[in-house]
């Protein structure tokens, strides 16, 4: 007999049948030629798996088994698979006779006759809920690690409590496939926030919104003080208070599980799970995720309430620290006026001295220089008879045959008299040019010291300038080697001028004797002796075309002022001699004289290894009591502190010569307290308190 033959015998089909029977798999057999493809077979094990009997199962189709949680993906997949009359595996959700869901891998394979018509489909089931949900539980218990780790890392890396919640909220309903989840925060009262929200679309948000739970306090709050969990399946059939569920229901909500978030003991809000479709039961494993989140949200709260107060201490500190350092700014802004105020004092004082002592001197020298300007044209005259009287005795002897005595030969050989005759008018000039000299110093001193002008007075800055630097001739030649400072002057035709002659006269000399200091330094260089130059200042003057403001350029040949001390040239007892050789005094009176108290500019430019030079403006009229020619007491005044009515104020003259002194002595220096005060020649600043010998 062939083998399909034996194949086909009773005996092996009845074989057959009975391993059909017996086999572990449910194992169908569905008739693919009759209309909606029945089933037609089903062994002993389908209906163990399934809870269907035989009598349920056959003339039906097998989707009876599938039902919401069934994938339309895989029942797509099989529907193709038949079509094509080909073989087919697959795991999806099926549904046993009672309802409950199991995980069924089904594979079909195709049965053909004779003739290669296909006739029938064989799907044999194997229940694989187990291993399926092992799988599942794995992953979500991955996800749930990813989750708990992610929140853990954002809370350490984070310090805003704001994204730690919304990122925690929006991961939370994604991984229980819920319709809301939410963070409450209480306020003092048990009212309270919604301050992080993840909602479905089709849910009423409530993000940012208060919610006043009169209840909640009454029935609820020390449960979840203590830490109660409360997980409800459906809010309809709990036993919950009318309030609280007409709150729930405000919220479409079916089932909800709510989580206490702690901080330090105290109850700072709940994490909250919303089901709105329908009523749900919570799973173990669902609580424990919340609760290990509602832990971790308390650490975030925690760090964020530390991070806050951190915050706040830091902005006090830095607050503190800002009113410290602004108050130690105006400590050091009234001490620099007092030591300026000082320096003004001092020095108004040595001005004074000096002043007096200019004008005693060249009072002295002046009497005495007059009576030989005075005298020697009288002598000169004398000396001129005296000597025409011996030519005319001597002319008159030698016609008269008269010849002198040996003594008197031998005295007139030694005088001379012819050699006199010839070298007195010599004499006599340069007698004169030393007179005319010693009066135009004793004018510069004058000039320089106008102890007999008016305070303000109209000059001609030109000749000013040539009194100044009559003064410094000495200077000029004292550089050392053969190299004397030369002084060119390029003086153009000034408008006469208005302002403070001595005070302007000092301020000019003050930046020309800082333009000797450099050139006498500079010349004991090599690199300018390398440059062999000539030691030379510039002084040039000039009216602005179009305007009554006469320039002023002070230019020297020297190395120049270093970058780094460009800020500081003008500032007071700044110097950059070496000790003993400079107060710091000079360049930044000038710029007070010329500024503040002229209304002009000064300035400079310098290129290192060429020489600087000072621009000066001055206006031509200057307008007494104009808020420009009082910017030496603003500068001062406005960087005071404010003072109490008992505390230290601060003198602030605008001239440089100040008067109304009581007394000076080592005890201190008292002020006149007659209170502000201005009028040529003055201007005080009362102040009604003694300087002590330590102020000084």
């Amino acid at each position: 007999m062939a083998s399909s033959d034996h194949d086909r015998s009773p005996a092996t089909l009845e074989l057959y049948g009975r391993a059909m029977a017996s086999a572990s798999c449910g194992i169908t057999i569905a008739d693919m030629t009759r209309p909606d493809r029945p089933l037609i077979y089903c062994n002993q094990a389908f209906e163990v798996i399934t809870g269907y009997s035989r009598q349920d199962v056959l003339g039906r189709n097998c989707r009876f088994m599938q039902g919401e949680g069934t994938s339309s993906a895989m029942v797509d997949q099989l529907r193709q698979a038949i079509r094509k009359g080909e073989t087919c595996e697959v795991v999806l959700l099926n549904y046993r006779k009672d309802g409950r869901p199991f995980w069924n891998r089904l594979s079909i394979g195709p049965v053909h006759d004779a003739g290669g018509r296909l006739t029938h489909y064989i799907g044999v089931q194997t229940d694989v809920t187990e291993s399926v949900e092992a799988r599942h539980r794995a992953s979500r218990q991955f996800q749930e690690e990813q989750l708990l780790n992610g929140v853990t890392q954002r809370i350490r890396q984070a310090l805003d409590l704001d994204i730690v919640l919304s990122t925690t909220v929006n991961e939370v309903r994604d991984l229980l496939q819920t319709d809301r989840v939410l963070v409450y925060r209480f306020d003092s009262d048990w009212n309270g926030l919604v301050v992080a929200e993840s909602v479905g679309e089709q849910w009423l948000p409530s993000l940012n919104m208060a919610i006043k739970d009169t209840c909640f306090r009454k029935n609820r709050a020390q449960d979840y003080h203590q830490g109660r969990i409360s997980a409800i399946k459906n809010i309809e059939t709990a036993s919950l208070s009318d309030c609280h569920r007409d709150l729930l229901r405000r919220f479409q909500v079916q089932a909800n599980l709510v989580l206490p978030i702690a901080d330090s003991g105290k109850l700072w809000g709940l994490l909250i799970a919303h089901h709105c479709q329908e009523p749900r039961q919570w799973l173990p494993g669902e609580i424990k995720l919340l609760e290990r989140l509602a832990n971790q949200l308390a650490v975030a709260v925690m760090q964020a309430e530390l991070y806050e107060q951190a915050q706040l201490e830091i902005q006090r500190r830095q607050q503190a620290e800002a009113q410290l350092a602004e108050k130690a700014s105006q400590l050091e802004a009234a001490l620099q006026a007092l030591k300026w105020q000082q320096s003004q004092l001092v020095q108004a004082e040595r001005l004074a001295g000096l002043e007096q002592l200019v004008a005693g001197v060249a009072h002295e020298i002046n009497n005495p220089v007059a009576f030989i300007a005075g005298n020697i044209s009288h002598a000169g005259r004398y000396i001129g008879d005296l000597l025409a009287l011996l030519t005319d005795y001597q002319r008159e002897m030698l016609a008269g045959g008269l010849t002198p005595s040996i003594d008197l030969q031998e005295h007139l050989e030694d005088v001379d008299p012819s050699y006199i005759r010839d070298d007195w008018p010599r004499l006599l000039q340069s007698m004169r040019s030393g007179v005319d000299r010693i009066q135009k110093i004793i004018q510069s001193l004058r000039v320089f010291s106008r102890l007999d002008e008016a305070i303000v007075k109209t000059i001609d800055l030109n000749a000013n300038l040539d009194s100044a630097l009559l003064l410094f001739q000495g200077r000029l030649n004292a550089t050392g080697g053969d190299r004397p400072i030369q002084l060119v002057r390029e003086f153009g035709l000034l408008l006469p001028m208005t302002c403070y002659p001595g005070q302007l006269n000092q301020a000019l000399a003050a930046i020309v004797d800082n333009a000797i200091d450099a050139l006498q330094l500079a010349v004991q260089q090599p690199d300018w002796q390398a440059r062999g130059e000539q030691p030379t200042i510039v002084i040039s003057t000039a009216v602005q075309t179009g305007q009554e403001v006469i320039s002023v350029r002070i230019r020297d040949n020297a190395m120049g002022i270093p970058e780094a001390l460009h800020n500081r040239i003008f500032d007071p007892f700044f110097s950059t001699k070496p000790i003993g050789q400079g107060t710091g005094l000079g360049l930044s009176m000038a710029y007070q004289t010329i500024v503040d108290q002229h209304g002009g500019r000064l300035q400079f430019e310098s290129v290192i290894g060429r020489g600087t030079t000072f621009a000066i403006e001055l206006p031509c009229q200057l307008e007494l009591g104009h808020p420009r020619s009082l910017n030496s007491l603003n500068s001062v005044a406005s960087r005071l502190p404010p003072l109490q009515p008992d505390s230290l104020k601060v003198v602030a003259a605008i001239d440089r010569k100040l008067s109304n002194f009581d007394r000076l002595s080592p005890a201190g220096v008292e002020i006149a307290t007659d209170g502000a005060s201005y009028h040529q020649g003055t201007n005080i600043i009362g102040v009604g308190r003694q300087l002590s010998g330590q102020d000084l």
